[in-house]
């Protein structure tokens, strides 16, 4: 027969009590984590759980320990389920994620290739405002500053360099942005 101790004030020191409560519990939290749970050992690691949990919270259990570790047995299986679900995820997504990351390594090289070559067929102050704009990401008003113009002004500017440039990837077989 279990000790009983009254509620909220059980013996966490006395390994007595506790082993007394693994023996007279343990096929009930093992029953409800083998609900949830298909794998034996992964009913094993949530069982074990559910106990090193109780060893800890124990002196804090108010009521029946019984709904406690029926309840704790349950979360136990759940974040078991979870966390197997989430390694699972990060798994693939390792997989997928080399090969999909040397794939976009080499479209981002020939991009910088083919934006590199248009740049150069670009006449020299278009050039500049654009790599000052977008590269190099300035404000237009320190641009227009810089250039002793007004803020439209050189608004039209970078309009006109952009529609060069569109020119220069069409002359270069670029039909649209997809290429």
């Amino acid at each position: 027969m279990i000790s009983k101790a009254a509620p909220g004030t059980h013996a966490l020191g006395d390994e007595r009590v506790y082993d007394q409560y693994i023996q007279a519990y343990r096929p009930m939290v093992y029953s409800v984590c083998r609900r949830y749970l298909r794998n034996p050992e992964d009913v094993e690691d949530a069982v074990q759980e559910t106990f090193i949990k109780m060893a800890r919270c124990l002196h804090l259990v108010h009521g029946s320990i019984v709904s406690w570790l029926t309840s704790t047995a349950y979360s136990s299986s759940v974040d078991l389920i979870r966390r197997a679900a989430s390694e699972e995820r990060h798994r693939r997504q390792l997989a997928l994620g080399n090969s999909a990351g040397e794939q976009n390594a080499l479209v981002g090289e020939s991009v910088r290739q083919n934006i590199r070559q248009a740049l150069l067929l670009l006449d020299e102050a278009d050039r500049q405002l654009l790599i000052q704009r977008f590269f190099r990401r300035m404000p237009l008003r320190i641009i227009a500053q810089e250039q002793e113009t007004s803020v439209p002004t050189m608004s039209r500017r970078v309009v006109r360099a952009v529609q060069a440039l569109g020119e220069i990837f069409r002359d270069l077989g670029f039909d649209s942005i997809d290429d």
